[in-house]
Parts: structure tokens; C-alpha cells; sequence
């Protein structure tokens, strides 16, 4: 039906076009003026038409198969027409106002669907002006081309990581939905989405029940245990990208709940690892011994800590954390989370490494019987899978513990305000903010009482001041500045490094003692360069 309007207005543009001009100069005005409101007119049908037609290939079943160049050329479409639409803006009425002076857009009545809403939204729809709405499609475009762009990822893990940054940008509920809609696994046909859990564990650590060089990889056993496991943990990461098509504070509460799913995974893929072990004893009792330990496993832990620090780090961005109780989220950000999420990924590195040295000594012997072949080949340098991911880790942790040392330091020192002993109890602070990880078995949650003892410093020989802890601070954001200058390439990185830079300049200001530069300065902790650290600045 828009093809046939967009069809009659093309024909009253030709038709109009190819009347005999006027010598009547205004006459000709007024046709041209005519012309460029019949093209106007167009532009905005045709736009809509492209408009809709796009959304109808994200809900298809078979975009999949569609090349990323065929979808996006709708959308280029899509901007080259809303540039036309631009120079005929003026010939429209923008807004106009109501009886109790509320803006309102031609055609659209904000109080028709009030009884609709629930009764936490607004009663009175706020609509943008219709010169702002240029602005708004060019963004909405921009982000479903970048969704066209992220659908060449090959990799199960690089289109989630695709998902969950594009879930932190400014995008809005349509677009994100568009993302949720196109990138769950749950839409592949046939074996598609289970191959690509299966592909996403070989690419993490390799487990050797899934590697055909091994005889009990067609054990009927272990294959029923791995397609088991396969299918649990695809129903769990569904849920994980449905949670991801949600606005940010609304995840916060979905990444609480699906906790549960993956912990129930993670102590399935632990109980996999332990039978199939078993079973290759059991198959090659008189064999070199190996283990299947923290394979399935350590694959669903990673993912855990994943969500577990995005639970916490969003905290930052919805400002739900003050200034007193930061010491305590950083510091069970970095004693805990970080640190396993480092020693799960130095230990997928070290699986990865096992399974290379055995593909190698198998095609050695294989080979055996050539010596020419075997002593001319040259040794590749391995790129290490996680190799970037583990320094990216490192310099967290390092920017973790930093901020961690100078808060105390803040504390004690009487730069930051606390709330009043007697009205005030962070223990209950504590458990409220770490609730979610109650269910959670790995990593163990650390209560409150732990968390005092391990950062005690009754018992050390000489009380650590506030200079002293400025001072090991510093040292913290010296690490963390040489990680992240090892990773030039990477946007968050650099990031990092500005964060770095600055508090280390600051923190070894403030190791010196006091000095009439620092004794009335007040802390100010600035979020805005980066979502989950913060730059130190001292403001009078």
C-alpha cells in the first residue's frame, strides 16, 4: 500500500514537472514550491516504507542467511533520505500548544493511551518536536547499522561482548530490543545455537571431550554427558541475552536473578568434569594420567564472575554507591571477583597451551618416520587466546586495589564524610549490596566478618597512616598505567590509562604528608571519564 502512495506522488511530480512554465514569476514560485512539498511528502513515505521494512527483516526468521551489505543498505537508504527530509522541514508546523501550555505534535494525541500505561509511568506522554526527531532517526540509524555491523562476528563470545557494550551506550528501548531479537542464539535453526556454545568452549580452554583426537571422544557416556551440558548452559545464555535487551537499571535487577541459572550450570559443568575424568581413567586404566577438571566448569565460572562484576561495576553508572561505603565495593570487586576472573583465565590459557602440545605431539608422530620434515619444521610463537583479555584483567585489578588503598586513606585521613555511628550500620550496607551472591558457590561469598578481618591492620606491627596507604596506592596505579599502555588499541583502555595517570600523579601528592597545596583540599571522586573508576581530584 506505501509502494502504490509513494508510486502516485512519484507520478504528480512528473506530472507537475512537465506543465508549461509560467512568465508569471510567482506562478513559478508557487510550482516550485509545490514540487518541494509533493518531494517532501515522498521522502517521508518512502522513509517510513524502508522504516518498516527493516524492522520486518530483524523478526525474520531467515536473516541469518542474509549478507550484512544487503541489510544495511535499507538503512543507508533510510539516512540519504532523511537528509532530504531536513531542507523541507520548514514547510512543516513544528509544534503547537495546548489549553494548559503542554507542546503537542500534529497527529498525535499524548493522552490517548493513559489508561493504558501502568502507574509508575508519566500521565502525560512527553513527545519531542519534530525538528528534534531528525536528530533522533539519524542516532536510531546509526545504531542499526552498527547492529548490522556486529552481525559479522563469527565467534559466540565476540557477538556477546558485542551485546553487552551495546547495551551500555545510549541506546534506546526499540534498538536494543532489535539487538535482543537478532543476536539470541535461541533464533539459529536447527544445531546451530548448540554449536556455538560447543565452538565458544573448544576457543576458551579446549576440553578434551570435545576434541576428536582423543579415543573416548565417541564414548556413548561422554557424549550424552557434553550434549547434556551443552544444552543446559544454551538455555542458560539465552537468558543472559534477553537480560541484555532490558534498559541498564533494569538489568541490574534481571543479572541478580539469572545468577541462579549459572550457578546451577557451573556446578553441573563441575559434576561433568568429575564423571568424565572418571570415565577416561576408567577407558585407559595403564595410560599417561590426565584430568578433565575444571573444563565445562572453569568455562561457566568465567561467565559467572562475568555477570557478577557487571552486577557490580553498574552500580557506578546508576550512582546507587556513596562515597563512604566505596572501600568495601572495591574492595570485594578486586579480592574476589577480578582475582578469579584472572586465575580462570590463566588457567583456560595454560589449557589451551596443554591441548596445542598435544596436537603437536600427535603430528609429530605422524611424522616420525621423516626425519627431513621433522628436523626442517620451525616451531610457530602461539598467539595466546586470552592474552589481551588477561592484561585488561590485570590492569582492573591494579586500578581495583588503587582505589581501594586511597578511599582508606581518604577515610582516615577526614576527607570524605561518613554517616553517624549511631545511625549508621554497614554491615547491613554490606549484605544489601552483595546480596545477590549468596547463591552463588564459586567464587565463595565473604560476609561482612570477613571482610573486617582481612582488612584489619590491629595486628600489624607498625599502623599504616594515611601517607603510607597514599604511597602503596600509587604504586597500584603505576601497574595498572603499564598494563593499560601495552593495549594502545583498545578505546576503554585508554580510558584506564587517563584514570591511572591522573590519581597517580595524585596519590603521590598526598603520600608526601600534609602541605599547605593539600591540608584544605576536599576529595572529589569524578566518574565521568570511565563508568566503574573513578579520577581523584582535589577541589578547595
Amino acid at each position: 500500500m506505501m509502494r502504490e502512495v509513494e508510486d502516485e506522488y512519484g507520478r504528480l511530480i512528473r506530472s507537475t514537472k512537465s506543465k508549461p512554465q509560467s512568465a508569471n514569476a510567482d506562478s513559478d514560485d508557487e510550482v516550485n514550491k509545490l514540487l518541494a512539498g509533493y518531494d517532501g511528502v515522498l521522502r517521508r513515505i518512502k522513509f517510513l516504507r524502508l522504516f518498516l521494512q527493516s524492522l520486518t527483516c530483524f523478526g525474520g526468521s531467515k536473516m541469518s542467511d542474509l549478507p550484512a551489505q544487503n541489510i544495511s543498505k535499507g538503512f543507508v537508504q533510510m539516512a540519504e533520505n532523511l537528509k532530504i527530509m531536513k531542507k523541507t522541514a520548514p514547510l512543516h508546523v513544528d509544534t503547537t500548544k495546548s489549553d494548559d501550555n503542554q507542546s503537542l505534535v500534529p497527529g498525535f494525541e499524548p493522552l490517548l493511551n493513559q489508561r493504558l500505561l501502568p502507574p509508575t509511568f508519566p500521565r502525560y506522554t512527553k513527545l519531542h518536536s519534530i525538528s528534534d526527531m531528525y536528530d533522533i532517526y539519524e542516532g536510531i540509524i546509526e545504531r542499526l547499522l552498527l547492529i548490522t555491523s556486529g552481525a559479522q562476528g563469527n565467534s559466540f563470545q565476540g557477538i556477546l561482548n558485542f551485546v553487552t557494550q551495546f547495551s551500555r551506550s545510549n541506546s534506546c528501548v526499540l534498538t536494543r530490543s532489535l539487538a535482543q531479537i537478532h543476536f539470541t542464539p535461541a533464533r539459529l535453526p536447527g544445531n546451530q545455537a548448540v554449536d556455538a556454545i560447543r565452538d565458544s568452549l573448544k576457543a576458551f580452554n579446549a576440553p578434551p571431550c570435545l576434541s576428536i583426537r582423543n579415543a573416548f571422544y565417541l564414548q556413548p557416556n561422554v557424549k550424552l554427558c557434553v550434549e547434556t551440558f551443552l544444552s543446559q548452559a544454551l538455555m542458560a545464555m539465552v537468558k543472559v541475552f534477553q537480560v541484555y535487551g532490558h534498559n541498564y537499571a533494569r538489568q541490574r535487577e534481571k543479572l541478580a536473578m539469572i545468577l541462579e541459572s549459572l550457578t546451577v550450570l557451573q556446578e553441573y559443568g563441575d559434576r561433568c568434569d568429575a564423571e568424565i575424568s572418571e570415565m577416561m581413567k576408567r577407558f585407559d586404566p595403564e595410560g599417561e594420567p590426565v584430568n578433565h577438571l575444571a573444563y565445562l566448569g572453569g568455562w561457566s565460572l568465567y561467565h559467572t564472575l562475568k555477570i557478577m562484576i557487571e552486577y557490580v561495576t553498574s552500580g557506578f553508572v546508576l550512582k546507587l554507591y556513596s562515597n563512604h561505603e566505596l572501600h568495601y565495593i572495591y574492595w570485594y570487586l578486586s579480592e574476589v571477583l577480578l582475582n578469579w576472573l584472572l586465575q580462570t583465565l590463566n588457567r583456560a590459557d595454560s589449557q589451551l597451551l596443554y591441548d596445542e602440545n598435544m596436537n603437536e605431539q600427535a603430528e609429530l608422530r605422524k611424522t616420525r618416520s621423516n626425519k627431513k620434515s621433522k628436523r626442517n619444521k620451525k616451531k610457530t610463537v602461539r598467539d595466546r587466546e586470552h592474552a589481551r583479555e588477561i592484561t585488561v584483567t590485570q590492569a582492573w585489578l591494579a586500578l581495583g586495589w588503587g582505589t581501594f588503598k586511597a578511599i582508606l586513606g581518604f577515610t582516615m585521613a577526614g576527607k570524605l564524610s561518613c554517616p553517624d555511628m549511631h545511625f549508621d550500620n554497614e554491615s547491613i550496607r554490606y549484605e544489601h549490596r552483595f546480596a545477590p551472591f549468596y547463591c552463588v558457590t564459586t567464587p565463595p561469598y565473604l560476609t561482612y566478618k570477613q571482610y573486617r578481618v582481612m582488612t584489619d591492620t590491629t595486628n600489624c606491627q607498625k599502623q599504616p597512616s594515611p601517607e603510607d596507604l597514599y604511597l602503596s596506592s600509587s604504586r597500584h596505579f603505576a601497574a595498572a598505567k603499564t598494563y593499560c599502555e601495552s593495549v594502545p588499541d583498545c578505546q576503554d583502555m585508554q580510558k584506564l590509562l587517563l584514570v591511572a595517570k591522573t590519581n597517580l600523579v595524585v596519590t603521590k601528592i598526598l603520600s608526601g604528608g600534609p602541605s599547605p597545596l593539600t591540608e584544605k583540599k576536599k576529595i572529589n571522586l569524578d566518574f565521568s571519564t570511565h563508568r566503574a573508576f573513578p579520577i581523584i581530584k582535589m577541589t578547595q
